[in-house]
């Protein structure tokens, strides 16, 4: 944020941003091709997704569609 101002002339809550520190997610695969586009592929968010997770279920269902 740009201001023309000191920041001592900025009121404190306007210099304060929350987060929240777990924010709830959701993994997603999808896909898309010369003749149009896949489906999407949710994923459970405890799924560790490496090569073979993806190999052996994202990429056979991709094929599969």
């Amino acid at each position: 944020m740009w201001v023309g101002s000191k920041k001592a002339e900025i009121k404190t809550a306007n210099l304060l941003a929350e987060h929240e520190k777990f924010v709830q997610h959701v993994t997603v695969s999808a896909g898309m091709y010369f003749g149009g586009k896949g489906r999407l592929h949710f994923v459970d968010e405890s799924t560790k997704l490496d090569s073979a997770y993806y190999v052996g279920h994202l990429l056979r269902s991709v094929v599969n569609d």
